[in-house]
């Protein structure tokens, strides 16, 4: 299924970041209630680049169709609803054998210490936050590969915040059942996204996007149960055979994978 926008309630998009009723009509399209438009991608303005407060309530879209002569528009998180997946993003298994979270790192576990942006002292096996992220580490995160002495380091400050925000969330998540949570993808580079078949303007990469498992639960149970709850209302929620993908991009975001 393509990816398509549509809204509960009537709303504007706006070539310009600012009250519609101060742009000009060629830089204004209304949108009706239930009204479908097919998109090419969408995402987020990341809080740490906005360069002012309203910037991180707004969706960058690209319509399929031009309207008023253009692609691209911005639209109100809170107002849109997007369903549907773009036919390229077909992430593979990353093929990666990651530890299940079960438990904080004891004392006597392996310690690799190094720096990523914003933690200048940063045990891989370390919790990423240890009150709220107890079970969550760095290392599934960031896919710390042993043999090859390797792990994905953010690319700034600004995915390493989020990073720490998605860690809060997966807890949550796991809290829910009670039982291990496996990251099956975390944190990707731009590299790794292209090579497993990501889309263009992949969560993963924003540092606020994983795809998981709870061990025992089916992933339509798992999917379902998070569809549900309130407080997902505004996140990007993916459904495929083998994972649940989940992202905290701040507007209503579905899709089936397909396989």
């Amino acid at each position: 299924m393509a990816i398509q926008l549509t809204s509960d309630r009537p709303t504007k998009l706006v070539r310009e970041i600012d009250q519609s009723s101060n742009l000009p009509p060629e830089k204004v399209v209304d949108v009706a209630e239930g009204e479908i438009l097919d998109l090419n991608w969408s995402t987020t303005i990341p809080d740490d680049i906005a360069t002012e407060i309203d910037e991180a309530n707004y969706l960058l879209l690209s319509l399929k169709t031009k309207t008023k002569g253009y692609h691209n528009w911005y639209g109100f998180k809170k107002h849109v609803v997007v369903i549907g997946n773009d036919p390229k993003n077909q992430p593979k298994n990353e093929n990666l054998v990651l530890a299940v979270a079960n438990s904080i790192p004891q004392p006597d576990k392996k310690k690799i210490v190094t720096t990523i942006p914003g933690i200048r002292e940063c045990n891989l096996y370390d919790p990423v936050h240890r009150e709220l992220a107890s079970n969550i580490t760095w290392k599934e995160l960031l896919h710390w590969d042993e043999e090859a002495n390797h792990f994905r380091c953010p690319a700034n400050e600004g995915i390493t915040t989020r990073l720490i925000k998605l860690a809060i969330e997966l807890q949550d998540i796991r809290d829910i059942w009670g039982l291990p949570l496996q990251i099956n993808s975390g944190y990707r580079d731009p590299d790794t996204n292209r090579r497993v078949g990501g889309a263009k303007y992949s969560r993963h990469c924003q540092g606020d996007g994983a795809d998981i498992v709870i061990k025992g639960v089916p992933t339509a149970q798992v999917n379902a149960t998070l569809a549900s709850r309130p407080e997902f209302k505004y996140r990007g929620l993916a459904s495929a055979k083998r994972f649940t993908h989940v992202d905290l991009r701040g507007y209503y975001a579905r899709w089936d994978y397909g396989f």
